[in-house]
This record gives C-alpha cells, sequence and structure tokens, in this order.
C-alpha cells in the first residue's frame, strides 16, 4: 500500500525472465473493477506501474487479489491475469479457489 512513485521503484526491481508473477494488487484494468474509496464511483482502481511493470517483464502468468469482486480471469497482451480472491467485500467466501495449471510453455485455468 504505497503512493504510486514509490511502487514503480519496486516494481522495477522484478528481473525480466520472471515466470509467475504474484502481487497483492492487480494491474490496472484487470480484476480492478470496484468502487473508489474516495469519490465512491465505480471504476478501475489497478496500478498502472504495476501493467508497465508486466509489459516490460513479460511473465507468463500473473496471480493478484485485493480487489475481492474483481474475482476472474482477463488478459494483457496474451499474459494471463487472474484475480484469485474467493471472499467478497465483506469477507464471505463466494468464489471457488483457482486452479492453474501450467504445462511445458502454456497454461490452463
Amino acid at each position: 500500500m504505497k503512493a504510486p512513485a514509490e511502487l514503480e521503484e519496486v516494481y522495477a526491481q522484478i528481473p525480466r525472465g520472471v515466470d509467475i508473477l504474484v502481487s497483492h494488487q492487480p494491474p490496472y484494468g484487470h480484476g480492478d473493477w470496484t468502487f473508489d474509496a474516495y469519490s465512491g464511483k465505480p471504476g478501475h482502481v489497478g496500478s498502472r506501474e504495476l501493467l508497465a511493470a508486466i509489459e516490460r517483464v513479460q511473465p507468463r502468468l500473473v496471480i493478484c487479489g485485493h480487489i475481492h469482486n474483481g474475482h476472474g480471469r482477463s488478459e494483457h497482451h496474451g499474459i494471463p491475469i487472474y484475480n484469485v480472491s474467493v471472499v467478497d467485500e465483506e469477507y464471505r467466501f463466494v468464489h471457488q479457489p483457482t486452479l492453474i495449471e501450467l504445462t511445458r510453455g502454456r497454461q490452463t485455468g
């Protein structure tokens, strides 16, 4: 839970060649649609800095959570991004755990 400039510094340390990138927060536009805590309006609240790091690193897979109602799978330039939250905003279990099977060079799930 850092400011965007601080996160940019953290994400700059992610090395190229990472297969699986795990982040607490989702990248902007992927599993991050919710009500903004400050404005109360719905929208994307994910990290633009994380999205830029994903574009730079090109991992095989990204796993995140934090935005509970963002559960599901999306893709960014062919990179699968999973929000694996199992609870809703009131911390009730509403989703089954996500199973992701990796095979050589590909993943299914």
